[in-house]
């Protein structure tokens, strides 16, 4: 993601509801997207959740966002999940971009990280949406490689979050009993891994192979 010679601009997107721990696992994958290979040319969105689905802020530069930023930023959010909304306001924000960055001329993939506390019970769209809307981004919009990641924090619905990550075709569902010190780590670890699997597979016409958690 480094050499401007490669005109490649890769993206991610975070959505999240509210709570310490979702804001640690925010503030974590920046700081693990940061270390990246070609980490310069990183755009960053997110967007948090409760019944309303409401922009933290659009696209930035990974370089211009630091993980302290994320600390209390959704503390103000509570109430009904919107978990099928804000993943497809996410994929849609990914394909409306991917398509302005490959029209530009540039390579595209992207990293979506969907982190909630609980299942959805206030969204007007489906599951079968938030899948439509992923296809879209991939095919429609031309990004090469999208890889995309359900975190449950702390949730007791598991069983009906990993349907949602099934029904959705989202790529992965990671379960984090809590935002400690260990899990923390272990999510650090897997997105460094990822973002530089996806560096490595920009402009190659091959997808980057899912690591495991």
């Amino acid at each position: 993601m480094s050499t401007p010679l490669s005109r490649s601009r890769p993206t991610a997107a975070v959505a999240l509801p509210r709570a310490d721990a979702i804001e640690r696992c925010i503030a974590n994958i920046v700081a693990s997207c940061a270390k990246a290979p070609r980490a310069e040319n990183v755009m960053l969105r997110v967007v948090g959740f409760d019944q309303r689905v409401e922009e933290i802020h659009g696209f930035l530069a990974l370089a211009s966002c630091s993980a302290r930023d994320y600390h209390s930023v959704v503390s103000r959010l509570g109430g009904t999940t919107a978990l099928f909304d804000a993943s497809h306001n996410a994929l849609a924000s990914l394909a409306a971009y991917g398509r302005e960055l490959t029209g530009a001329g540039f390579a595209v993939n992207a990293m979506l990280f969907v982190i909630t506390d609980g299942c959805d019970n206030a969204s007007k769209t489906t599951a079968a949406d938030v899948a439509a809307a992923l296809i879209d981004a991939q095919i429609g919009a031309g990004i090469e490689s999208i890889v995309s990641v359900l975190v449950a924090v702390g949730a007791a619905e598991t069983s009906e979050l990993r349907r949602f990550a099934t029904d959705a075709r989202i790529g992965q569902c990671i379960e984090l009993p809590q935002a400690d010190p260990a899990s923390l780590a272990r999510l650090s670890s897997f997105v460094s891994r990822s973002i530089s699997l996806q560096s490595r597979a920009l402009g190659s016409g091959v997808a980057a192979r899912p690591v495991g958690f």
